[in-house]
Order: C-alpha cells, then structure tokens, then sequence
C-alpha cells in the first residue's frame, strides 16, 4: 500500500475517533443536562401543586383538591399531575412500585426513571394531609423528546463527521499525491535507473523536507558511484593492459623460433647475394625470397603488437571463427613447443556476434593459455564453436535463450572441485611463484561479463576442463 495511502486512512480513522468520541461525551451531557433540567422543572411544579393540594383539602375538601390537580392537567402539556396514595393496598396507585418510591416523608421527592418504552420520569411530591392518607402528587415527564433530541443530535453528529471525513480525505489524497506521491515516484524511477547502471540525470524535487533531502543525498551518491565506476574501469582497463603485456612476453618467447626460420633466410640469401654467388636473375629471385621472409616476421610481429596495443572498446558484428583463428595464431608456435595439438570445429554457417574482437581474443588468448599450460606433458586442447538454447545464471537474469558458444576443452589433469570454485578469482592461481599472475581467467571473465554474456567451467580430476563461453548473437545472425 502507498504511503500517501496509508497517510490517508490513517487520518480519516483518527478524525472519525475525534469525532465519535466528541459526539458521544456531546449527546451524554445533553442527555444528563435534558434529565437534570426536566427533573428540577417537576420538582418545582410538584412541590408548588402539592402546597396548594395540601391547603385545599384541609380546608375545602378531597373534591376541590382533585379538581385543582385536573385544572393543573389541562395547564401544563408537556407534565401529567396525578393524586396517588402511598398505602399498599390503595385504589389509586402510583404507576411504579412502592419500593422504588421509598418512603415518603414530608419535604422528601421521590425520582424514578422508567426506561420502558421511550422512558418517563415520575417525581413524587408527599401531600401534607394527615397521616392516615399518606398521599402524594405524581408528576411524569415523558422522555419521548429528549429521545428525539439525541437522535437529531447523533444525526447532526454523523452529517458532520462524514462531511468532516471527506473534507479530510480529499485534503490528504491531493497534498498526498503533490507532497508524497510525486516525489515518491520521481525516487522510485531513480532508483531504478541506478540499479539498470544509468547514473546520468541528477533528481530534482524542489521540496525542503526529507525527501528533498533523500533526493540530495542520491545525486551526491550517483556523483561518488559514476567516479568510483571511472575508476574502476581505468583499474580494470590498466589490469587488463598489463596481463596482456604478460602475455605477450610469454608469446613472444614462443614464437622466437617462429621468426629464426626466416631470420635465416634473409641472412642466407643476403650473404649469397654479398658474396655474388647468385647473378642476373637470380639476384631477384634472392631479393624475393628476402622480401618474402621479411613479410613473414612483419605480419608475426604486427600481430603480436596488435594484441599489446591498448584500444577503445568498440563492439563491431564479427563471424566467431574469424576472431577465434585469429587469437590463435599466435598460440601456435606454443602449443608446437609443448606438444600440444591445437585444433578448431567451426559449424558450416557461420555464427556472427557483436563484440569487441581485440577484447574477446584476449579472453580466449587466455582460456587456451590456460588449457596449454594444463598440459605440461603434451595433449589434446580443441576450439569448438557452436550455437546452444541456455538458461544465463542468476547474477545475469532472463529466460532461456541462444547464445554464441565457444568450448575450450583440453585433456588435462583437470581440476578438484574447491579449485574449480575460486578459478575466476582475481590472483588465484594453483602455478608456482613467478609461472602465472592468476588474473588470466579473471580478465577473461570480465571481458565475457562486459559483452552480456558468461563463461561456465566444469571439470573432472583425471578428464581434462572444458571452458564454455557464451556470448549473445549478432541480432541479424539469430535466426
């Protein structure tokens, strides 16, 4: 439920309990100022007809005495005066029982409340006589208007805190809406584009309170984040940059014997040439085969630079098998050195993606370095490309989709399974002090996780690992 919501209801049930409360302790004082106010009227009605009923019996008689109270009757509207006797075995009764009355003494009124019906008070007023007749004046005051009283006033009371309520609720659900509701929206929509990576569009709520406040508080926070992520990237692009360095030591040291074949052949030719062993035609051919050899060594060494040179990222649609023969040329000669056969299954059409290609020949560079140096002895490391249906993990999200695979599975002493859990961990490495860095997987990781996609490892002690890499397909090549 929204806040400016529960603002609301909350409001109207504390207005509707204030004002309940207030009706109700309103309608029992009226009521007991009515009951008080009707109670003093008949006594002082009854004790003014009780001295006149008194004085008239002694002297004229019961006749004149009962006519002065049928007089009294027809004088007052609102009471009804009558003669009752007080004695228990009485023809003229009182009309509530002679315990309730108690016992009258001269100067003492009785009051008895009637709830029955809509309710009537009896107030009785002892007549002075004599004892033998023990009389008294009755006078009853219906309670029928004081009823209707307290249901105009409940009435009234109900008309006012509904309006009241409304009144109320409306006020709160539009300053709700423009003090709460607005703003909320605005953080929520913040929020989320924080949480999709977009740190751009600072918040602005023009409210001085804490929401305001909050709204300040997220800029300051996206300013701080979007600094901490420059940095990030320049640490992660510096780190990058400097395994890759690694790498090309440890690739230029592979493919040393790689340049001595046409080292040779340059210094053969160019000393044959010198030394005029070859004439005429001859001279030419020499001076091809010396440009043929030193074309060799310029494409080893051009490529070797082009993996070194540090590049912007720039994701261009590329065929898969293109960007993965390129990253292993220069493996070759390392893998030759260690007895290791290198070997590539590509399907017949060709799987294209959007990717950085220098990136991504980094990432596989170092899966196959990885497989390579898995196997000290000599092996097997094969390249299979391939498209598969896969659901991506959790950390990435989404339905079951296809992905542009590359599988890197090598015959290997394979790894335990603690090993293989921490495998992409930065610095983890299970080589000798001064044989890996252990960022290799780490930055194949990362490159893998920047391109949208994720990279799953399984291996067997005894079987060999396979690294399977998925990335997502080029939208036109998805098929």
């Amino acid at each position: 439920m929204r806040i400016a919501r529960k603002l609301t209801i909350a409001l109207v049930l504390a207005v509707c309990a204030v004002l309940a409360v207030h009706g109700y302790l309103t309608s029992r004082r009226e009521i007991a100022f009515f009951e008080a106010d009707t109670q003093r009227d008949a006594r002082m009605m009854g004790r003014a007809l009780a001295a006149v009923v008194s004085e008239l019996w002694r002297t004229e008689g019961e006749e004149r005495a009962r006519k002065t109270i049928g007089e009294a009757n027809e004088r007052e509207a609102s009471v009804n005066f009558k003669y009752v006797s007080l004695l228990p075995h009485a023809e003229v009764k009182p009309s509530v029982a002679l315990e309730r009355i108690g016992t009258p003494d001269p100067g003492r009124v009785s009051v008895v409340r009637d709830l029955q019906g809509d309710g009537t008070i009896y107030t009785y007023v002892p007549l002075a006589i004599d004892a033998s007749r023990r009389g008294a004046i009755e006078v009853s005051s219906s309670l029928a208007e004081q009823h209707r009283y307290v249901r105009r006033s409940v009435l009234a009371i109900g008309i006012t805190t509904t309006a009241t309520t409304g009144i109320a609720a409306a006020l709160t659900i539009l300053l709700g809406a423009w003090f709460v509701g607005r703003p909320m929206r605005e953080l929520i929509a913040k929020a989320r584009r924080i949480g999709g990576g977009d740190l751009t569009g600072p918040l602005v709520l023009s409210q001085r309170d804490e929401l305001g406040e909050l709204a300040t508080e997220i800029n300051s926070m996206c300013d701080r984040l979007a600094e901490e992520r420059l940095a990030r990237m320049r640490a992660v692009d510096e780190l990058r940059h400097a395994h890759r360095l690694a790498v090309v030591g440890r690739l230029a040291a592979g493919i040393a014997h790689e340049l001595g074949t046409p080292l040779h052949v340059v210094s053969g030719w160019a000393d044959m040439i010198v030394n005029r062993e070859v004439e005429g035609d001859g001279v030419i051919n020499a001076a091809r085969n010396v440009s043929s050899a030193a074309s060799r060594m310029a494409a080893i060494i051009r490529q070797l630079l082009d993996f070194a040179r540090r590049r912007v990222v720039n994701k261009e649609p590329q065929s898969l098998e293109n960007v993965v023969r390129q990253a292993t040329t220069l493996l070759t000669p390392i893998a030759e050195k260690r007895r290791v056969e290198l070997s590539i299954r590509a399907p017949a059409t060709a799987v294209e993606v959007e990717v950085d290609a220098a990136q991504l020949q980094q990432a596989v560079t170092n899966l196959v370095m990885n497989g390579i140096e898995a196997m000290p002895d000599g092996g097997q490391l094969t390249i299979a490309l391939s498209t598969a249906r896969v659901q991506p993990p959790a950390e990435l999200g989404g339905a079951e989709q296809k992905w542009a695979a590359i599988e890197i599975r090598d015959n290997g002493p394979g790894m335990a399974p603690a090993v293989l859990e921490q495998v992409f961990e930065p610095f983890f490495t299970t080589k000798n002090v001064g044989e890996g860095t252990g960022l290799g997987l780490s930055v194949s990781y990362g490159i893998v996780q920047e391109h949208g996609g994720f990279i799953e490892a399984e291996s067997t002690p005894g079987h060999g690992t396979c690294f399977r890499v998925l990335l997502p397909l080029h939208a036109e090549g998805t098929g």
